[in-house]
């Protein structure tokens, strides 16, 4: 028994790093220890005795030594005088009443309590429960409970000793507070660098249009459209907004490609085909490794921007809904405005014109859901120009 107590003890402190009173402690605890024989019934004239005979060292202990049975009308065997202390109740009022343990610990904890009174029981090692108890007064603090539970024949006892640790448990959550404050200091931090990252971004997208002569604005219009595109697909509100702000990033790996080859007037060559089929993947490469949902969408967008439906696409050659819906809906959008703004390459295509190829691409080199929705839009006004930035995030489609 004294090994299981001097578990207890171990436990306990260790748990409340209150060295300076492991004398005393240990000696409340001896209380239980001579106050229950292993074999045999209590004796009502021993354990006045006992108590009697450890009283002082039982009064300097800050902890409540006790020796129970097990369950939630608890017959207490003994109580040390430290319960006035910390609940206010003398140790008569606490064994004269088997629900008083019941009634004092708060609602929520009962259950908990008694189960983990159970396991020690079953294991017999020292067990430590937390949990909620109510003083005489009224007030709520938190407790410790270390016990051992005992066996002997068909006799159950658990022994052990309850410190209060409100002021722990105070510091606990103080701890979790700033925690979570700091947290929210660093989340805001982080998201502000994102927005500063997700800004140089957008102007870098808007140099690498400037770099392709005759296309301003050609980005912040395929964000329009391809937000617009989103919500007609019925996306979520969400979604609507990231492709937006994504969208428009869709060539900025186009800051990788030579003016020769950008600026080309006539059909590329093979050779510069391949260079141009290379801002794919610069643009993957440029916006790749951040948090921001904004931009993760962008390196997937800049990524399958040219990959087609039935698979003849680049960089990878991704076939119908292998392609990522960012990247389907950025295609039609970038296709539209490319065909009505014209390129060095080619002059302005009308929008009748451009429609028709659209339509003809439908299930070839474009998702046919895509291209019902933006057939439904009103494509004039995706043809205007936009010149605020804050347009970008679009979240209702210009109907017919």
């Amino acid at each position: 028994m004294l090994t299981a107590l001097g578990a207890v003890v171990t436990v306990a402190l260790g748990a409340a790093a209150w060295a300076s009173v492991t004398l005393g402690l240990l000696a409340a605890l001896l209380i239980a220890a001579e106050l229950y024989s292993g074999r045999g019934d209590w004796r009502a004239e021993r354990l006045a005795a006992e108590e009697s005979r450890y009283r002082f060292v039982a009064e300097q202990a800050p902890v409540i030594a006790y020796l129970a049975e097990p369950g939630e009308k608890a017959r207490w065997h003994y109580v040390s005088p430290h319960i006035t202390t910390m609940l206010g109740f003398t140790p008569q009022e606490w064994r004269e009443d088997p629900g008083l343990w019941r009634r004092q610990v708060h609602p929520d904890d009962v259950a908990l309590a008694i189960s983990d009174e159970r396991r020690a029981l079953r294991s017999g090692e020292p067990n430590a429960t937390d949990y909620r108890m109510r003083t005489k007064s009224g007030e709520e603090i938190w407790v410790r409970d270390v016990a051992v539970g005992l066996t002997e024949g068909e006799e159950e006892i658990t022994q052990g000793v309850i410190y209060d640790i409100t002021a722990l448990k105070r510091a606990e959550e103080g701890l979790r507070t700033r925690e979570r404050m700091l947290q929210g200091v660093v989340g805001e931090r982080t998201r502000e660098l994102e927005r500063s990252r997700l800004e140089t971004l957008q102007r870098l997208a808007v140099a690498a249009e400037l770099h392709e002569k005759g296309t301003h604005e050609h980005t912040v219009r395929v964000g329009r459209t391809s937000a617009a595109i989103a919500n007609e697909l019925g996306l979520s509100e969400g979604f609507v907004e990231l492709i937006g702000q994504a969208a428009p990033l869709h060539d900025i790996g186009k800051l990788g490609v030579s003016e020769e080859v950008l600026l080309q007037p006539t059909e590329l060559s093979e050779s510069e085909m391949e260079t141009m089929q290379q801002h794919t993947v610069t643009g993957a490469d440029i916006l790749g490794g951040s948090e921001a949902p904004s931009l993760r969408l962008a390196e997937q967008v800049a990524l399958t921007h040219h990959e087609r439906w039935d698979g003849e696409g680049y960089p990878r050659g991704l076939r119908g809904e292998e392609i990522p819906i960012g990247g389907r809906i950025t295609m039609v959008a970038d296709a539209f405005d490319t065909l009505t703004h014209g390129r060095p390459r080619f002059e302005p295509w009308t929008l009748e014109e451009t429609l028709a190829e659209i339509i003809a691409g439908s299930g070839t080199r474009f998702d046919p859901a895509v291209v019902e929705a933006f057939l439904r839009l009103a494509h004039a006004e995706l043809m205007a120009p936009i010149r605020d930035w804050s347009a970008w995030r679009t979240t209702a489609s210009p109907r017919v």
